[in-house]
């Protein structure tokens, strides 16, 4: 079982939450739930509503996307990343669909605390921007080499 402190430590590795105060980063652990998702198990669906976001505290979990020859993989993350971030931020459903590859311990975290946290933090908001302008061109990326 993982403790505030182990939580607060993998949302300081969120490279969207790094540089934000460690007091703050607490309170965002204590308002989240910790989920444990079984090997194979849905994290988030592509279109769905992304009204929350998980960070990853122990395990893999395979990313995918709908393509018409199917489902491709986009790869794998793992400890301290944030998935659905791009499209809680963005107001759009989940582009990508998350999978957990073994047993996933993830930290879910809504919509509504993650923006709150944000909004308060001057500094983040170019550092979220940069953040989510690589996830979207890595994603972007790995979609094309999916398709092509």
């Amino acid at each position: 079982m993982m403790c505030i402190r182990d939580e607060t430590k993998a949302l300081s590795m969120t490279p969207l939450l790094k540089g934000i105060e460690p007091s703050k980063l607490r309170c965002l652990a204590f308002a989240s739930d910790r989920i444990i998702f079984e090997d194979g198990e849905s994290i988030i669906e592509q279109g769905e509503d992304a009204d929350v976001g998980f960070v990853v505290m122990n395990g893999e979990a395979e990313m995918t996307v709908d393509t018409p020859k199917g489902g491709e993989s986009l790869g794998t993350v793992g400890l301290g990343h944030l998935i659905g971030e791009a499209a809680m931020l963005a107001g759009t459903p989940y582009f990508i669909s998350v999978s957990a590859k073994g047993p996933v311990e993830a930290l879910c975290i809504r919509k509504e605390h993650l923006l709150k946290l944000l909004e308060g933090c001057a500094d983040s908001t170019s550092i979220a921007l940069q953040s989510l302008s690589k996830r979207i061109a890595d994603v972007e990326a790995r979609q094309n080499e999916a398709v092509g």
